[in-house]
């Protein structure tokens, strides 16, 4: 199937990721001028993967430390006969198969760069899709946390008619249960979060917040593309330390 955001994808990534990457990459890593050879996890697609190509002609990382994610293994052939020797796993979509992906992805870890791009998994439009991508993100960072690193974190969704379900939420990250935590503190939405705008504040507010249930800081920044009256590309890119 084509990746209909391809040309979305490509403004993201020279206007709005990499400044971000470099920007947060100095941060990381102070002291290394050039070269920066960060460990990188990239959910991408057989038919655009420009980003694993810009991060090696950068000299932010080298093919040997870029895992590359899709979910089927007809893309994860193409891919890998694209690309300069980077290691590409696949399984199903990676927020509903993360358990899968720790295991494959574990001698991996951990990470300097994780580029969250769901828009690339060809997702399927339906209730709790959101949701899981923020558990996702929560299982992400709770892998970093045992490794007591910090790391740059973009998160790529396409906001449309799916609602957030506040609630469904809560409930799934109490279950990483962190001592003293008060819980998500989300009263400034409502319960089932439609509206588009408030989407994206909430979905900012959420990782920040889960960010900080894990002794992790968040600087974000965010931007949106408009691809047709129904969809939207939305993107956070952030730095989070400790």
């Amino acid at each position: 199937m084509d990746y209909p955001f391809g040309e979305i994808k490509n403004k993201l990534i020279n206007e709005f990721w990499f400044p971000n990457i470099v920007e947060y990459s100095k941060i990381l890593y102070p002291r290394l001028k050039i070269n920066k050879k960060l460990r990188v996890l990239t959910l991408t697609h057989d038919s655009n993967h420009s980003e694993i190509e810009k991060l090696i002609k950068d000299k932010l990382s080298i093919s040997e430390n870029i895992v590359a994610w899709t979910y089927s293994h007809f893309k994860a052939i193409r891919i890998t006969s694209d690309l300069p020797p980077v290691i590409v796993l696949f399984g199903k979509k990676f927020e509903d198969a993360l358990m899968i992906a720790e295991l494959q992805l574990q001698k991996y870890l951990p990470f300097d760069l994780y580029n969250l791009d769901f828009s690339t998994q060809e997702p399927i439009f339906e209730a709790g899709r959101l949701e899981r991508e923020i558990n996702c993100i929560e299982k992400v960072i709770l892998k970093q946390k045992e490794e007591k690193k910090e790391f740059i974190l973009i998160y790529t969704t396409i906001i449309n008619s799916n609602v957030i379900n506040l609630n469904l939420l809560a409930d799934e990250s109490n279950r990483n249960y962190v001592t003293r935590w008060p819980g998500l503190i989300l009263n400034k939405y409502p319960k089932i979060v439609n509206e588009k705008k408030l989407k994206i504040s909430c979905l900012e507010e959420l990782i920040f917040q889960i960010a900080k249930k894990h002794g992790y800081f968040f600087l974000q920044k965010h931007k949106t593309h408009q691809y047709n009256d129904n969809k939207m590309i939305l993107s956070i890119a952030g730095l989070l330390g400790r």
